[in-house]
């Protein structure tokens, strides 16, 4: 976190009981044989509601 440019609890609430899931990642798609791959690059990060500062 020192280096990445983002701020407390932003991949997480305070406790850390709640951050970012996969499901949060639209351009992910989890394949029949296990392979995990991205439709578009970068891939879409959407940030729900409990995690959103604005």
């Amino acid at each position: 976190m020192a280096l990445a440019g983002v701020r407390p609890e932003v991949l997480g609430n305070y406790h850390g009981t709640d951050g970012l899931k996969i499901s949060d990642i639209k351009d992910l798609e989890i394949q029949q044989n296990g392979d995990v791959c991205f439709t578009k690059i970068p891939a879409k990060v959407v940030a729900r509601s409990a995690l959103s500062k604005a």
